[in-house]
């Protein structure tokens, strides 16, 4: 799906609050998967800690296997298909945060209001994009 890169800002304002949206439906779309294919949620005792930490690393080549073809898509220039890959990248990491159990909430909000708490008073962007807390002197 071949998509206008450089929308009105209009379309883009409404773009921005459709994809808000589609992760709020993403995120219950990967629980309903879930539940349909009755994947478990884990509920950490330390009975079964080792067991679960085992199903859950089990997991990780799911995450590669979608990282790679995101790293597909971008290395043959493929814009639109590497935007669905990371798509599945995101459903595949919120599935595995779904599984980890009942505190994937209170992840989710820590994470959340980490974000949150990083302004550019207190943060900057580094040279590799990322956003690092600034070194004061």
């Amino acid at each position: 799906m071949k998509q206008n890169l450089n929308p009105e800002p209009e379309v883009q304002a409404q773009r921005v609050e459709q994809f808000h949206l589609n992760v709020y439906h993403l995120t219950k779309a990967v629980a309903e998967f879930h539940k349909r294919f009755d994947l478990p949620r884990l509920e950490m005792t330390e009975a079964i800690k080792r067991t679960r930490l085992q199903m859950l690393t089990d997991r990780l080549p799911m995450l590669i296997e979608e990282l790679g073809e995101y790293s597909k898509a971008i290395s043959h220039g493929d814009y639109d298909q590497a935007g669905e890959e990371l798509g599945d990248l995101l459903g595949v990491t919120l599935g595995i945060l779904f599984t980890h159990g009942p505190n994937a909430d209170l992840w989710m909000q820590a994470v959340c209001e980490k974000y949150a708490a990083k302004t550019p008073e207190t943060h900057e962007i580094a040279a590799t994009g990322k956003i690092i807390p600034k070194v004061t002197s």
